[in-house]
């Protein structure tokens, strides 16, 4: 690349062997003395070469902070992130690109001992298990990793560890996203795409790794190309084409009307404004109620003619049959429990659901019986919040909050209602923002 290369200074530091022999008491002089060299080398490197190629490092600043976590124990984690604050005040450069290697455990172990500094495996398991939540969800990412080791020179320690390692029939995909501030972000928040040009996809499984690792993301609702690109552009993980278009772009007065061409016919336009975003889209009333049967029918027609990613259909242990038929013909399917707007009049109306013992009951024993038939995530509409948070805390799936309080993994919105386009129409859980207050919101 003809770039200068930044080497990690902290190759030198004297309290390596020390904290070897004596974790427990050294550990604070070995991170401290790492953070110190490596922010003095940031500083210098802060005018950059106005007229050389670039600067490739061999480290990220921020990943300090992580090994910290890792090692030091509560009170000297405090000091430390005091220490780290400071010194984040000052401008420190980011780059364009990050490049995180993987490689299974032992392949790590046969590298640092080539340079003379060894980790246990179970250290080496853990900081894989705190690295991956953090990285690979990040925007300008490209993740790295095979089947065996490729030859090379002797490094000075190891890398990043992922317990396990991909496989030709699972290959790691490559990625792009966001370089991480001070704090790890709540999700990625610009660049649909990284430097080989290729948009990183959001899947399944990236919603999975994002509440393994504690961190939210975002789903809003788009019915059309711009709002899709609107919606691209603003690094929104989800963007759902919800049966909701029906009373917010069509006129109707509830969404019992949409029928499964309408929902095609929006879902492909806003398709066509998604490249990083995954596409979800809801299956209209009246299209999976008469059983797995139907529900593969008009799912098929979302994801073949449609474009869909996935799909979302309204109910619990009623429907779970028709989200096992799905899974297995392939399609992904998200559910949705509370406030079911397909069953309006079975409800008497947008009420709020799961107030009483038995009504909360059949939520949790519903989106059980949702996540053991293969549902990848759940939405939660007009749910207390204290139930909400039980829900969230009982599913390894995410939760999706639609007027659930801030418990869920995500909050999801309609667009439009966002944007005040109809606020004679929107209801309480989604108050119209200005546009400076869209500004500032985060997930």
């Amino acid at each position: 690349m003809k770039g200068r290369l930044i080497e990690d200074p902290a190759g030198a530091n004297p309290f390596w062997d020390l904290y070897q022999h004596e974790p427990g008491a050294h550990g604070f002089s070995l991170q401290v003395f790492s953070l110190l060299q490596r922010f003095r080398q940031m500083q210098g490197l802060v005018q950059g070469d106005l007229f050389g190629a670039g600067m490739v490092a061999d480290y990220l600043f921020e990943r300090d902070r992580l090994f910290a976590h890792l090692i030091l124990g509560e009170a000297e984690l405090g000091l430390y992130e005091q220490l780290y604050k400071l010194l984040l005040r000052e401008a420190l450069p980011r780059p364009d690109l990050v490049v995180y290697l993987q490689a299974a455990t032992e392949v790590l172990q046969r590298r640092g001992g080539r340079g003379g500094r060894t980790m246990a495996p179970e250290a080496l398991e853990a900081l894989g298990q705190v690295l991956q939540p953090v990285f690979l969800p990040l925007q300008r990412l490209r993740v790295a990793g095979g089947e065996h080791e490729r030859p090379g020179p002797a490094r000075r320690g190891p890398g990043p560890g992922r317990p396990g390692r991909p496989s030709a029939e699972h290959p790691m995909p490559a990625r792009s996203t966001t370089h991480p501030s001070a704090k790890p972000p709540s999700r990625p928040v610009k660049g649909p795409t990284g430097a080989s040009g290729q948009a990183f996809k959001v899947r399944t499984h990236t919603l999975s790794q994002l509440k393994a690792g504690g961190q939210r993301f975002a789903c809003l609702t788009a019915y059309d190309y711009p709002g899709a690109q609107a919606l691209e552009a603003a690094g929104i993980e989800i963007c759902l084409v919800g049966d909701s278009l029906g009373m917010v772009v069509l006129g109707y007065d509830s969404t019992l009307p949409v029928t499964v061409d309408e929902m095609v016919h929006h879902s492909k336009a806003a398709s066509r404004g998604l490249k990083r975003a995954m596409l979800v889209v809801d299956m209209p009333f009246m299209s999976y109620q008469q059983g797995p049967a139907q529900a593969l029918a008009s799912a098929g027609r979302l994801v073949k003619e449609g474009g869909a990613e996935a799909v979302k259909l309204e109910g619990g242990s009623e429907v779970a049959a028709s989200v096992k038929a799905l899974r297995q013909a392939g399609i992904a399917v998200m559910g949705h429990l509370g406030l079911t707007p397909q069953s309006v009049h079975a409800l008497g109306g947008y009420r709020i659901q799961g107030r009483s013992a038995a009504a909360a009951a059949k939520l949790l024993k519903d989106a059980k019986a949702l996540q053991v038939a293969g549902a990848f995530a759940i939405v939660l509409e007009g749910v207390p919040a204290a139930l909400a948070a039980k829900l969230t805390k009982a599913l390894s799936i995410p939760t999706i909050g639609i007027g659930a309080g801030r418990t869920a993994t995500p909050r999801s919105w309609s667009g439009t209602n966002l944007l005040a386009a109809l606020p004679q129409r929107a209801p309480k859980h989604a108050r119209p923002m200005s546009s400076s207050s869209c500004a500032r919101w985060r997930p």
